[in-house]
This record gives C-alpha cells, structure tokens and sequence, in this order.
C-alpha cells in the first residue's frame, strides 16, 4: 500500500531497498545542452556549412525537473525554464549498465510546443540516459538525449543534460 504514496521514497533509504531504487525522488534543475545551434547554422549555410566545419557553441536551455520514484511507477516531468515547451516521460526505468553496472534513469519522454517556432514541431518524442552516481543521495544527475523533433527534415535534436538536486523534502503534492 505504501508504495504508490509519496512516503515510498523514505521508505527507500533504507540501506538494503537503495540497491534497488536510487534516491532520486525530487525536485532537480539544471540545463540541457543541444546541437541545435550546429543544426540551424548549418541549414542557414547549406552546403557551405557540412560535417567537417567547426562545431557551433551549444544552445543551453535550463530547466527544472521533478522526478517521482513509487514502487510500481516512475515518472519525470521536465519544464523549460523560458516556458517555451515542457516534456513528460512516456516511460521510465531504472536499470544497470550492462559493462559498469552502475545504476541509470532510461525514458522515453513527449514534447510539446504550445506556439512553435516555424523551425520546430508542437510535439515530438525523444529518449535519455541518466547515469546516476553510486553515492547514498545523488546530488547530481547527468546524461545525454536525442529527439525525433522534425526529423523528416534532418533537424532533429540530441544533446547532454545536466541536473543538481533543489530539494530533498517530502512533498505530499506530487
């Protein structure tokens, strides 16, 4: 019963369950670093700009993430900081890398854009790797992703993300 509530998360740091599910249930900010920019000059430049020409700096978006971790259910909500669009997961799981064994956050997540730019999609899906550290209580989670975003005309997005924990409390409202 306990554990689709929001007390599961207390009831995980004890030190047997954290083998098991990582205490990552909170609030997180942080930023996503894309190839947008690249993506863009080099549709701008056409062919003068191919794969061989210096990389542009990386767009930065920040934002603030909430992950919420139940015992048959994870789910993770990530907001754009500039309200430009906000992504929810389709699904997630916790899983270990097959060669380092470390624990990872796996999701497959869905965009959307409420006014798209003429460059961009009001939905699209994407998916991410969190690698989350071995430590008690995670402070930091980082990692990368890729997105299906407008795709058909070679723009779609991937990128790092890095995220540091904001809040650590119990909240009832989740």
């Amino acid at each position: 019963v306990l554990g689709q509530t929001p007390i599961f998360p207390w009831i995980c740091r004890i030190p047997f369950l954290l083998n098991y599910v990582p205490d990552i249930d909170s609030d997180w900010e942080g930023n996503i670093e894309s190839n947008w920019s690249t993506i863009r000059s080099r549709s701008l430049g056409g062919a003068a700009n191919s794969i061989a020409s210096e990389p542009k700096p990386s767009h930065v978006v920040s934002v603030r993430v909430r992950i919420a971790v139940r015992l048959f259910h994870i789910s993770m909500r990530l907001i754009a900081t500039d309200g430009y669009s906000r992504s929810s997961t389709v699904s997630v799981r916790i899983a270990r890398d097959p060669e380092t064994g470390e624990r990872q956050l796996i999701y497959v997540f869905k965009n959307s854009t409420r006014i798209p730019r003429s460059s961009d999609d009001q939905f699209h899906f994407g998916a991410g790797v969190l690698d989350i550290p071995s430590e008690k209580h995670p402070k930091t989670l980082s990692g990368s992703y890729w997105t299906n975003r407008n795709w058909s005309k070679g723009l779609n997005t991937a990128g790092a993300i890095y995220l540091r924990r904001k809040s650590k409390r119990l909240n009832l409202e989740r």
